[in-house]
């Protein structure tokens, strides 16, 4: 009887240091597998030439262990090694279309853009339309427009009318609110005027010339300047 519980003692004593070992064991395996990049270490158990039946044996290791000939596996077991994370599959088929968003806010005002001509000065002869001044290669937009014209030396009974031209054709014609300019003829000396205003202009490219025409034979001269300045709203 005596022999008996302690055999029972000593069978139990053994259970529980063997738990422990196991317990220890599995930490460490845990830890160290998968290794830090990501890969698993394991050993196979080769049958005859070299062939994995399906009665082989795979065992999963940790690597940083190793047996006295300074390997993981034993003598009769391949290293097999692979990643939790498998290689990248092919492209699939692209999807529908998904639906069209909603429209976003409104960008910020397009910034202001100036152009500048040379100032130019030409006689003008009678009934000639002379082209005075004028900007070239203009983009589409809003435009405010600044064309100052001086006549000089123009008969007193006969008039002188200067006239914009967008991309050849009168824009506007006789327009009383500064598009056209027309020559004070009680001064036979000097006549001026602002020619300013806002166009539209909506080919890719755009012309836009100041043309002046007399009734006079005195050749009389103009002169002036153009300044077109790009704007992103006209309120």
């Amino acid at each position: 009887m005596l022999n008996t519980l302690k055999r029972r003692r000593l069978l139990g004593l053994a259970v529980a240091v063997g738990l422990a070992l196991s317990a220890g064991i599995a930490t460490v395996a845990y830890a160290s597998i998968p290794d830090a990049s990501g890969v698993i270490h394991a050993c196979y158990h080769v049958n005859g030439a070299g062939q994995i039946d399906g009665s082989a044996t795979l065992r999963v290791i940790d690597a940083a262990s190793s047996n006295k000939d300074g390997t993981a596996c034993k003598k009769d077991e391949n290293p097999l090694d692979w990643n939790q994370q498998g290689i990248q599959g092919p492209q699939g088929p692209q999807g529908p279309q998904g639906p069209q968003g909603p429209q976003g806010p409104a960008g910020p005002a397009v910034a202001g853009h100036v152009y500048v001509s040379n100032p130019n000065s030409h006689e003008m002869l009678e009934n000639d339309n002379t082209e005075i001044v004028g900007l070239s290669g203009l983009p589409a937009g809003n435009y405010l427009i600044w064309s100052p014209m001086i006549i000089v030396g123009d008969d007193p009974t006969l008039n002188s009318v200067c006239d914009w031209y967008v991309n050849g054709a009168t824009f506007p014609s006789g327009d009383p609110n500064g598009y056209t300019f027309q020559y004070d003829s009680k001064d036979d000396k000097f006549g001026s005027a602002p020619m300013f205003g806002e166009l539209t202009l909506t080919a890719s490219t755009n012309t836009i010339i100041t043309k002046c025409d007399t009734d006079s034979d005195n050749h009389p001269i103009g002169s002036g300047q153009m300044i077109a300045l790009q704007v992103g709203d006209v309120n």
